[in-house]
């Protein structure tokens, strides 16, 4: 976090941009307003999903499947975090990692909005865990150096650490859904979890990183102002 501690440069330029702009945007608005607003709709299309599963809701809602809601706002969440590590690589000194993540981020957006993934392994039937596997490795490497560098903050390191974990069960879950013979018993509720996993763990990353962007913000002020 040195870089975000030290005061002889700012860590902002000087004119306006379209990046400051929506950093200040961001930054504006109210802690509970950004997680009431990721995580009001994040529960409800889980919960829409769980009864479309029993019937209970329309097949709109179902977790599988391009285009449905829970899919397209998971995209959404993605994009999201993917433009604040952007916007953090611009307060870096070293924004390779940063900008490494947010790519990886913005991939994942386009995967889940365009069901990217399904297409390998339909098309060019290659299972989509090898396909992505370089891209996955980049993006793990970028994110355990992020996590070496907001080490001290303690709110952001925990949610990182929490939507990493929520990503790596879902993906250990999805490997027990089928079978040889085909989708398992269960395999509603096991992609369900999957799905509801997938989406929270990004919803923690765009959480922890929206942190880390109010930390940075509060030791550029600490740095401009001479303090």
């Amino acid at each position: 976090m040195g870089s975000w501690q030290n005061t002889r440069q700012p860590l902002l330029p000087a004119t306006r941009s379209v990046g400051r702009s929506a950093e200040e945007r961001l930054l504006a608005q109210p802690r509970r307003r950004i997680v009431w607003g990721l995580a009001a709709p994040t529960a409800a299309l889980a919960a829409l999903g769980a009864l479309q599963r029993l019937d209970a809701a329309p097949a709109l809602f179902d977790f599988d499947g391009e285009g449905k809601p829970l899919a397209l706002w998971s995209a959404l969440v993605l994009a999201l975090a993917a433009t604040v590590a952007f916007l953090l690589a611009r307060r870096d000194e070293r924004p390779v990692a940063w900008r490494v993540l947010g790519a990886f981020f913005a991939y994942m957006a386009l995967d889940e909005a365009a069901a990217l993934h399904e297409h390998l392994e339909t098309d060019l039937h290659v299972d989509w865990q090898l396909g992505v596997a370089p891209l996955a490795l980049a993006g793990a490497i970028a994110f355990v150096l992020v996590l070496k560098r907001v080490w001290e903050l303690e709110g952001p390191r925990l949610l990182l650490l929490a939507g990493a974990s929520a990503w790596v069960i879902s993906q250990i879950d999805e490997n027990y859904q089928s079978s040889s013979s085909g989708r398992v018993n269960g395999y509603g509720a096991l992609s369900g979890i999957e799905e509801t996993l997938e989406v929270t763990g990004s919803v923690l990353f765009v959480l922890a990183l929206i942190g880390v962007l109010h930390a940075a913000r509060r030791n550029y002020l600490r740095a401009t102002s001479g303090q």
